[in-house]
């Protein structure tokens, strides 16, 4: 997506030309070698009000606009590189690179840019002419290398001039990572580069025909003898930049839950932990453009929902360039990932799993994690393809968190220390009774050890280990025939299987969706806000005649869109210990749901979600 999270995506702001122009070498094209001088504006992906129509929203109001943090912004270096005229944009081969001066980002100010669209002047070789196309890439991350002959390399791939293609450069990969955050390209700077666009506006009732590029044309008019030239003139290039990443926020959260008591008293639950999970490893150095003249028929047979039979691929917000002037373009948002066609399990493709280590405990917009795009088609749309969020919640009894149990996976019956040890008795004295071995036995003749130091999970009952629970009934009151590998053995199988949630913390999963319930509602006959589950005979996605009109791009992430999350509200305890195995190859959508959430998009392209637990 373009320009913000699952929809939101930083927009692009406007900027005059004179105070921001940046020239080098001012000398005339005639005095080196026939070079000439090149100007370009670059916009970086920021929301502002004389960028944006419709109230700063696209996608029919399903995608919101925002600027992010300070951060977000910081321009570390600047590359342009040039590709040739070929007849397709996929078949230009590679020119030349070139290093641009940095200052017209470098301000002093606190994030270090003062100018969200700037002008520029490079000064480029003879050999580039009109038609040639642009490529600009804002804080490279050692993913690039400009040479002195202005060649270039990504990682340790040379490119060839005149044979390596924009087709082969977009699909190059940054260095693979192993961590859930992608670090490689947000270290030194948010990598940054050109962002695809459409001739042609969608999502409204009819599409209108056009092509998705991502190299910008050069001009006649953007290309001038002289260094004096390029700096008074008022025609230039202008090329608009997304980030390499997508982003996700988690907001706080808190409330009582609607399932789970203890004794008649409901739990309260705080939000007090999150991670993400499953996150690619690595991505295309260009958002991928193929597909997209499938991508274009994208478009839901709904007709409950107010986006029902738009075009969401392409936005219907026209962009406007740096100096506030309509550029006929509109962002496109969604694109097929590396794990596209090489899904988890594929044997070729393997996602960042969670398997230890401490939840983030700080929440909001200020607080985000960045990853790198994961999308799928609608057969692999399942869990464990989807990048999600684990969350970690507190239950609290009578607002403190203490130790909560519950017995064979029972969720909605949840027992403090004292009530469990209550239970566990009662149980014994019932086993015993129907063991004929009773004698002259009652509850408070029976002893029950909890270790202290119990870890969450399962609870086993075993007298001989001390990390277990020991029950000891008093031997001079039970009747004769007593056998304690009997009484442990009908006990266990009474009680079942005792779960410790150790300090109240329960833990649960939302997978991340990208066009979420308004653009691709889970059945085609369902309003998004529908809270009524289909039969399982018709469950997604295969009641659908147009699977992918309906629910492709349902769930995933995508470069440049913000995914701001919120829990509304949760039902009852979740899973005692955080999932470190494998996810399942099941559909994301299920008919158990035990937490509401919200997931919003922002510029960055936000989109928001959330989710009943």
């Amino acid at each position: 997506m373009f320009f913000g999270a699952l929809f939101a995506a930083g927009m692009l702001m406007t900027a005059c030309s004179s105070e921001n122009d940046v020239v080098e070498n001012n000398v005339p094209a005639s005095e080196n070698g026939g070079n000439k001088y090149l100007a370009i504006g670059i916009n970086l992906p920021q929301a502002a009000s004389g960028m944006t129509r419709a109230g700063g929203t696209d996608n029919n109001g399903q995608v919101t606009y925002d600027d992010g943090l300070p951060t977000e912004y910081s321009i570390k270096n600047a590359t342009l590189i040039i590709f040739n005229d070929a007849t397709k944009e996929d078949d230009a081969t590679f020119v030349g690179a070139y290093t641009i001066n940095t200052s017209p980002w470098l301000g002093g100010t606190s994030n270090n840019v003062t100018n969200y669209s700037t002008k520029v002047v490079k000064l480029v070789s003879s050999e580039v002419v009109a038609g040639y196309r642009a490529m600009v890439v804002l804080n490279h991350n050692n993913i690039l290398t400009v040479g002195t002959d202005n060649g270039l390399t990504v990682n340790s791939t040379d490119l060839t001039v005149g044979t390596t293609t924009f087709a082969t450069f977009r699909k190059m990969l940054t260095t693979s990572i192993s961590t859930l955050d992608a670090a490689g390209m947000t270290s030194a700077g948010f990598y940054m580069a050109n962002a695809p666009l459409s001739s042609g506006s969608g999502s409204t009732s009819s599409k209108l025909a056009g092509t998705t590029t991502t190299l910008v044309p050069i001009t006649d008019e953007a290309i001038y003898k002289t260094e004096a030239e390029a700096q008074a003139g008022t025609t230039f290039d202008q090329i608009f930049v997304e980030r390499g990443v997508a982003k996700v926020t988690m907001e706080s959260g808190s409330g009582s839950m609607t399932n789970s008591k203890v004794e008649s008293n409901a739990l309260t639950w705080e939000l007090t932990g999150w991670i993400l999970d499953n996150t690619a490893p690595t991505t295309y150095l260009i958002r991928s453009t193929d597909g997209d003249a499938a991508f274009r028929d994208l478009k839901s047979q709904a007709t409950a929902p107010a986006t029902a039979g738009v075009f969401r691929y392409i936005g219907n917000t026209q962009i406007n360039d740096g100096l506030n002037i309509a550029t006929g373009k509109y962002r496109t948002y969604f694109a097929k990932s590396i794990g596209y066609d090489t899904w988890e399990g594929s044997g070729t493709y393997s996602l960042n799993r969670y398997s230890s280590g401490a939840f983030a405990t700080t929440f909001g917009t200020d607080n985000p994690k960045y990853c790198y795009e994961n999308t799928f088609d609608v057969d692999h749309q399942n869990v464990k393809n989807t990048t999600l969020v684990q969350l970690a919640i507190t239950a609290k009894n009578a607002g403190s968190a203490v130790d909560l149990y519950t017995l064979n996976g029972q969720k909605t019956t949840v027992y403090t220390k004292d009530l469990l040890i209550d239970k566990i008795k009662e149980a014994a004295y019932y086993v015993l009774a129907g063991d004929a071995v009773l004698g002259t036995i009652t509850t408070g003749d029976i002893a029950v050890t909890i270790p202290t130091t119990s870890v969450a999970g399962t609870l086993g009952l075993d007298p001989s280990d001390a990390t277990k629970i020991k029950v000891t009934p008093d031997n001079t009151k039970v009747g004769a025939g007593y056998d304690q590998t009997v009484f442990y053995t009908n006990l266990r199988s009474s009680l079942g299987e005792i779960t410790c949630y150790k300090d109240g913390v329960s833990y649960y999963s939302i997978r991340i969706k990208h066009f979420g319930d308004n653009l691709t509602p889970w059945n085609s006959w369902e309003s998004a806000q529908s809270l009524t589950a289909p039969s399982s005979t018709t469950i997604y996605p295969d009641n659908s005649s147009n699977r992918n009109g309906d629910y492709l791009g349902r769930y995933g992430v995508l470069r440049n869109n913000w995914y701001d999350i919120s829990v509304n509200s949760v039902r009852s305890l979740g899973d005692a210990t955080p999932h470190t195995d494998d996810w399942p190859d099941t559909p994301d959508d299920e008919l158990d749901n035990y937490l509401a959430f919200r997931i919003n998009v922002l510029s960055w392209a936000k989109r928001t979600q959330s989710a009943d637990l």
